[in-house]
């Protein structure tokens, strides 16, 4: 019960987060001269109204526009990088591009993009001389310079170790016992080498990278995968990676896992549900656990007063839902009504579009007498329908005494819904409140429907007015029953 008034009183603020976040751009590399800036352009949508901001990071400056603002709900947002480098200069660089996305909650997803940035020097810098100064001869006659040995040439000579690390910052969506790989990528912007990759971790995160040893050539890429499996771990956990060549650290890249601290929760339920005003219709869906945490999740259409029952959910796992809703109340016609998923920490809603149909089931009344000729007062006599389909509603009055020597009239209604494919033969049964059997009978068949989808009872059928006297019949004693219940609890 504490579970359903805290979900009640939840449900006033909903949301939901952005999911499935990509970057996109036509190509991945940038060619350039160096007295000429590069751009590149990239895009991204949002499932959900949110900010954005962008930020780069590496050697090549950059600019940004526009590098932050809103974006709406399914829109396609795009900005533009421009990239500049010293004059004069010439080299292969790599430039990591931040995409951050807050959704309304606060919640912040980020997606990067490695941008391969190739400068050449521009023709109208000066060239790089490279010399053999000890096979250069001057003499005084015309060939001045014979058998000395002249390089001109526009090149780039890396340093002798210069490696860059990148990988995605953190996971922030982890759950114990759950695997799983963030792609690591290793780039050589130096001289050629062996390189070892080295991880500090806390043994209980089950750290491993795909490779530990490897050769790079200049501007040469490695990728890599680390995979985790964290065991009985909870909060920010941190992996620090390094890259040694020939003993020493040339690179180090600190990577967090958030384990077990994120609430996601999403639902998916049909986009149009179709039901009649007959009574009660269900109402189907799938509830979602995105999140690391366990779940306890409970689904509800608020506008109805429908809530169904608390379902316990595991990190990444899924389970189906059912919402019995009673439409008996609701005109006929189309209107859009919420349909929420909510748990202590989290929430999504989806909005549906609800199709009521007319009723056009037939309601039957059945009767039966019951004399008490015994000497003891016949405790709760209730009537009841059985041998009919599950999907049949039953309406039947408040349970009654009879006393002894007393005659009373017992009434209950029935709706078929939906259509049957043999005859049914319903029973009614008398019962008192200890569950004793005083009268069974019999009723007469009622005729399939399948053939036609027509709804044949012979001479139990009501007319309208019949059918709104019974309705008022009915309401009418289960009143007087909650009276005299509520008079006897009083006294």
């Amino acid at each position: 019960m504490k579970f359903l008034l805290s979900f009640l009183t939840a449900l006033v603020v909903l949301t939901a987060t952005a999911s499935g976040l990509t970057l996109y751009s036509a190509t991945d590399h940038v060619d350039m001269t160096s007295n000429v800036n590069g751009q590149l352009t990239l895009w991204f949508t949002s499932e959900h109204l949110a900010s954005f901001a962008v930020n780069t990071q590496g050697s090549v400056v950059t600019v940004v526009s526009p590098a932050s603002g809103n974006v709406a709900a399914g829109a396609i947002k795009s900005f533009v990088v421009t990239f500049s480098v010293p004059l004069c200069s010439e080299g292969t660089f790599y430039e990591t591009i931040n995409l951050d996305v807050t959704s309304s909650n606060g919640a912040t997803q980020r997606v990067s993009k490695i941008v391969e940035v190739n400068e050449r020097r521009a023709f109208a810098c000066s060239p790089v001389i490279r010399s053999n100064p000890q096979s250069l001869a001057v003499s005084e006659n015309s060939n001045a310079f014979s058998g000395s040995h002249i390089s001109l040439a526009n090149s780039f000579e890396p340093s002798a170790v210069n490696v860059v690390f990148y990988s995605t910052d953190g996971k922030s969506n982890v759950a114990n016992g759950e695997s799983l790989t963030i792609p690591v990528s290793i780039v050589n912007r130096g001289g050629v080498g062996q390189f070892i990759v080295s991880v500090i971790a806390d043994p209980a995160l089950g750290v491993a990278f795909s490779d530990y040893s490897f050769v790079l050539e200049p501007s040469e890429v490695k990728q890599l995968t680390l995979t985790a499996n964290p065991q009985g771990l909870q909060g920010r956990q941190w992996v620090s990676v390094q890259v040694t060549r020939s003993g020493q650290v040339v690179a180090v890249k600190d990577i967090y896992l958030d384990i077990g601290t994120t609430h996601v929760i999403d639902l998916d339920v049909s986009q149009v549900i179709r039901i009649n005003n007959c009574g009660l219709s269900t109402i189907a869906g799938t509830a979602r656990n995105t999140g690391s945490v366990t779940e306890i999740v409970v689904a509800a259409m608020p506008q109805l007063n429908a809530v169904s029952n608390p379902v316990t959910i595991q990190p990444r796992g899924s389970v189906p839902f059912v919402l019995n809703v009673d439409a008996s109340k609701l005109s006929a016609g189309t209107r859009l009504l919420d349909i929420v998923l909510i748990s202590n920490s989290a929430s999504a809603k989806q909005t549906v579009q609800l199709q009521v149909e007319q009723c056009k089931d037939n309601l039957l009344n059945y009767s039966i007498v019951v004399s008490n000729t015994g000497s003891e007062t016949l405790k709760g006599v209730t009537v009841a329908v059985t041998d009919i389909p599950v999907e049949w509603q039953i309406l039947t009055q408040y349970p009654v005494d009879v006393a002894p020597g007393e005659t009373k009239t017992l009434t209950t209604l029935l709706r078929p819904k939906g259509q049957w494919d043999n005859d049914v033969v319903p029973t009614l049964t008398v019962k008192d409140a200890d569950g004793n059997v005083i009268k069974s009978e019999k009723l007469a068949p009622i005729k399939a429907n399948s053939a036609t989808g027509l709804f044949l009872a012979g001479t139990l059928g009501l007319s309208g007015l019949q059918w709104i006297a019974a309705i008022l019949f009915v309401a009418l004693i289960i009143a007087v029953g909650t009276v005299k219940m509520s008079l006897k609890r009083s006294g």
